[in-house]
């Protein structure tokens, strides 16, 4: 079974603790990243994951999701993604597909950090993850517990 990157040999043997407590969202979200950060800060918060010193790092997935969405949103109400060029005569993607193709590669790489994918987890050492608290789960948790760490559904 492939173990990513990770070796015990080069682990930091004492990473940095912060302390603080959930650091609240940057006022500069938009109400739909704040939403983000309220379904997902607290859970990674648990499981030692999001600290005051990701505040801004956090903060960049959740505004790069919801400008993900709601690009898509446009788009889907659109209907054609594509509009006539009229110098060249051509048929060119509208300005949407761009920026919703940036929103994603920033989403993407900012929630690689957090191990939001498969892969991304088989890099981060379960032992620094504080275990989840089966007090602090619902039934409908987008968390499921393994072990000592947790896994997106």
């Amino acid at each position: 079974r492939s173990q990513g990157t990770y070796r015990k040999d080069r682990a930091a043997k004492d990473p940095p603790k912060f302390t603080g407590g959930t650091p609240r969202p940057p006022k500069e979200l938009n109400a739909a990243a704040k939403a983000e950060w309220r379904r997902l800060g607290p859970q990674l918060v648990q499981l030692g994951m999001l600290t005051p010193a990701d505040k801004a790092l956090f903060g960049v997935y959740c505004q790069s999701y919801a400008d993900y969405w709601r690009l898509t949103t446009e788009l889907n109400a659109m209907g054609s993604w594509t509009q006539h060029n009229a110098r060249s005569g051509s048929m060119t993607p509208v300005p949407q597909v761009a920026q919703r193709k940036a929103a994603w590669e920033m989403l993407r790489q900012a929630a690689a950090k957090f191990g939001f994918s498969p892969s991304d987890r088989a890099g981060i050492d379960p032992s620094q993850v504080a275990p989840p608290d089966p007090a602090k789960q619902g039934q409908d948790d987008w968390l499921l517990k393994r072990g000592r760490f947790a896994v997106v559904r």
